[in-house]
Parts: structure tokens; sequence; C-alpha cells
């Protein structure tokens, strides 16, 4: 496959895709770029500025060091003797303070306990409120962050479960699939509100538009997915990668940018 080819496809597949996305979002996709975007910074000529002359600066005479000293105040671990309790000795080999670990329960605001496989996925809502995770034992669930108490669980796929979010309101959950596919949720109840189907394979990953409820997802068989989460309608199909759709996301100004296992963006 001659790969500048490819690449150019897929600029104008990116270039008409950010046109239908702006156009549900109901914004410009060419519109004014983010604040700080690097195509909009001047380009610096060191040639500008001049070379100013600090003068001569008094240097802190440097005290020699006792290596005996030195040596004997140095420390390293040596050993850990016990759970949670770990023992410094010096070089000298004179036992220092032992110092306690705190276990994760002490460490953590929250602990979410409830999937019975891998978690491989965690999101939280805007507010901080609330997190969804997906595991490898096929189940989403949604935990409220202050207590760690489980609000409910979203259940319905059949593989595990590699990507979640909240949409840009906090009103829809979506949770990606290996077993291809993505389910929407109420956020509020759980309640299973549809599916978007398509990829003939396992979904890799998968990313809410920052404004609007439009989702791209990216899959094994080399495709990106774009859908419409309002009705369910797949906005556009994107091909050019030879491998595995690996990672992915929106820019600012409503373009897409996809990273494949083949070395190809």
């Amino acid at each position: 496959m001659d790969q500048h080819n490819a690449s150019s496809d897929m600029d104008v597949e990116v270039s008409e895709l950010g046109d239908e996305v702006a156009s549900t979002l109901n914004l410009s996709a060419s519109g004014n770029r983010a604040p700080g975007n690097q195509a909009d910074m001047d380009t610096l000529d060191t040639n500008d500025y001049e070379e100013i002359d600090f003068g001569e600066r008094d240097e802190a005479p440097i005290e020699e060091s006792d290596d005996e000293d030195m040596e004997e105040s140095a420390v390293t671990m040596s050993e850990q003797t016990g759970a949670g309790r770990d023992v410094f000795t010096s070089v000298d080999g004179s036992k220092g303070a032992d110092i306690e670990e705190k276990s994760p329960e002490e460490e953590s605001l929250a602990m979410f306990i409830g999937h019975t496989d891998s978690i491989y996925a965690v999101s939280l809502s805007s507010n901080g409120l609330r997190a969804v995770t997906g595991a490898g034992d096929d189940k989403a669930m949604v935990w409220e962050t202050s207590s760690g108490k489980r609000l409910f669980e979203l259940s319905g796929h059949t593989d595990t479960i590699v990507s979640v979010g909240f949409n840009h309101t906090d009103e829809i959950i979506a949770t990606a699939s290996y077993d291809s596919t993505i389910r929407l949720y109420d956020s509020k109840t759980g309640n299973f509100l549809r599916a978007l189907e398509g990829p003939g394979s396992e979904i890799e990953w998968m990313q809410w538009h920052s404004k609007g409820n439009v989702i791209v997802c990216g899959s094994e068989d080399g495709t990106a997915w774009i859908w419409n989460a309002n009705d369910g309608k797949c906005m556009a199909v994107l091909a050019g990668h030879e491998a595995s759709v690996t990672c992915g996301m929106f820019t600012r100004n409503g373009k897409l940018v996809t990273g494949s296992m083949d070395g190809t963006v």
C-alpha cells in the first residue's frame, strides 16, 4: 500500500470529518484557534535580543568535606523487616529510625471494591463527585468518590471493558468493550440507553467529544468509527491504517487524530 496516498486520503477524510462533526455540534470547524496554539505563535529570533552582561559574580567558597564525615551521614536502605516496616542502616552499620509504611486504606481517600477481575478503565465526572470503572469481569460500575459507595452496576457487555467516560454534561456514560460495541447509559439511574455497533473486531479505545454527544473509537481492524450518541447513527468510518488503531483524540477545532500499531498517525 502506498503510504503517501494513504496519508493523503486520511487528510481528506479528516478535513471533511471536521466539518461534519462541527455541523452536528453546531460549531465552526474552522473556528478560532485556542489561546496558546503553536500555529499562532510568532517565530522567535534570537538575534532580536541583546546580550546582557551581568558582570562578575562572587562565588561562594567550596568547603572541603571530610570523607569520614560523609560516610557517617550517608544512609541506605539495607533490609525490610515485617509487613509495612523498613529498617534503614547507616554506612557505618548503626541502625537508623524505623519508618512505618501506611496501608492503602490509610493512604487513600476512598477505595472502590466490587469488581472481580482486573480494572482496565476509570473516568471521573467533571465535578469529581462520581467515578465509573470498567473491568475484565465485563462490568462497569459507578461510584460515589467521597465515600467509595457503589451507586449501580452497568451490565450488558460480553467481554472486557477497556474504556469508559462521561459525556460533556455528565448525563451519559459510555463503555467500550472487546465485544466490539459501545454501550450508553443514563448516568443518574444506570438505565441502558442504546448500543453503538459497527467495528468488525475488538474496540481498543473510545473518547467523547468535549463539546457534544459525539463518540469516536479505534478498532483492532484498522478503522476508526464516529457516532452521534443522541440517535446512535454512524457519522463516519475512517480507514487507512494497516493495523490496530490503538489511540486517538479530537483536537480543539474538531479534527480527529488517530495512532496505530502500523507506526503512523
